[in-house]
């Protein structure tokens, strides 16, 4: 016991030390993380209590007083593995300088497999890359492109995919939020539903017929989108299941400032620093590229002149970059109409007759809204205009 206590006391201490910082570990990772330096912690301390109390007793209860037992003819104790110890270990031991220098080459050695980690000889990674049945594209075009502009993005990294002999299928979501697992309730990818947003579900073959794990895989398919002619702006990102909890991203920065100008331009900055790193892929943010902006001026002597009221040339206007429903069109296969696929505006009249905008509306938008209607002179004063800030959409 005096040999072997103090070395299993500073073995316990070190392993609970080396653990309980983890206990601290705020944000998302801090739930996930907490629960090991707590459990293993408590493991450690109560098997040394195992080791010095529990563990003496049964042996002095199981094996009692029995006489101990030694070699014949005086030879080393522990059968065959003690022989070879002995003559291992006699030599080393025979003086002080030998005994010195087989301590100085071992803490040599000890000091110099670390340098293998400096050399990157020898990698380190908390946790290995997974290798999982599924994987995901998630593109996003700038702000403002249409649906239609999306789908099509789509379409074409799903062929590109589709040419790996590991995918079996593929589904495309444009437009609208994709079945979302774990990952993408972290990621919140049940939020992207906006019109430049698009998801691409890969589904793998079984791991055990495949040779390469989804991670290659992933790889080999980050480099066959790099050609993909999508518009300028455009963030293209392969999303592969994580082998631990999930994050927000992979690296993270977020950026606080006083005003929006400011944290624009230092997060331009982190950016470039990301960019500038070799092996960061798949870079992006949160405020995307701005999309081109249409001011529209409504002068009253036009008004006037083509005898419209300027609430019909907002509602015209609407139709036009809005998501109002215009009308319902029956589904070919017999299905109920979806008044929410709609991408026409309704105008009412104001005398309740209730006008179907065809598709010629876009054309002068102005003089089709309200026409035979005599407008009201002297509502509006010389020199009034309306500007309206209204993002384009794509007809």
């Amino acid at each position: 016991m005096a040999e072997v206590g103090n070395p299993t006391i500073v073995a316990t201490l070190t392993v609970v030390v080396a653990l309980l910082p983890m206990l601290f570990v705020s944000g998302l990772m801090g739930p996930y993380m907490s629960p090991i330096p707590a459990n293993a912690s408590a493991a450690m301390i109560f098997s040394f209590f195992v080791a010095v109390m529990v563990t003496p007793w049964l042996m002095i209860r199981i094996a009692g007083r029995a006489p101990l037992h030694h070699e014949p003819g005086g030879g080393f104790p522990g059968g065959r593995l003690g022989r070879i110890y002995a003559a291992m270990a006699r030599p080393v031991l025979k003086s002080k300088g030998r005994s010195g220098l087989f301590l100085v080459l071992t803490v040599v050695l000890s000091f110099g497999s670390l340098g293998l980690l400096y050399t990157k000889d020898v990698a380190v990674k908390l946790l290995p890359f997974d290798n999982k049945s599924e994987l995901a594209i998630v593109i996003d075009l700038p702000e403002g492109a249409s649906v239609e502009a999306t789908d099509a993005a789509l379409q074409d990294a799903a062929r590109a995919a589709m040419d790996l002999p590991e995918v079996v299928s593929a589904q495309t979501h444009a437009g609208t939020a994709a079945a979302f697992n774990f990952n993408g309730l972290v990621r919140h990818y049940y939020l992207r539903a906006a019109p430049q947003m698009g998801d691409v579900q890969l589904n793998l073959q079984p791991k055990d017929i495949r040779s390469r794990t989804s991670h290659e895989i992933a790889l080999d398919l980050r480099q066959r989108l790099s050609a993909l002619p999508i518009p300028e702006g455009s963030v293209v990102k392969v999303v592969e299941p994580p082998p631990g909890p999930p994050v927000i991203a992979t690296l993270l920065a977020e950026v606080y400032g006083p005003d929006p100008d400011t944290r624009r331009a230092v997060a331009e900055r982190v950016r470039g620093a990301f960019e500038a790193v070799d092996f960061v892929v798949d870079v992006d943010d949160s405020y995307g590229t701005r999309a081109r902006r249409l001011r529209a001026e409504l002068r009253p002597a036009d008004l006037d002149f083509f005898r419209v009221e300027e609430a019909d040339v907002l509602q015209t206007l609407r139709l036009l970059n809005g998501s109002s429903t215009g009308g319902l069109f029956p589904s070919r296969r017999g299905a109920a109409p979806d008044p929410d696929r709609g991408r026409a505006a309704e105008i009412r009249a104001r005398d309740g007759r209730r006008d179907a905008v065809d598709a010629g509306a876009g054309q002068c938008p102005a003089r089709r809204a309200r026409r035979g209607r005599a407008g009201r002179r002297g509502r509006y004063r010389r020199g009034t205009r309306l500007v309206l800030d209204l993002p384009p959409q794509r007809l």
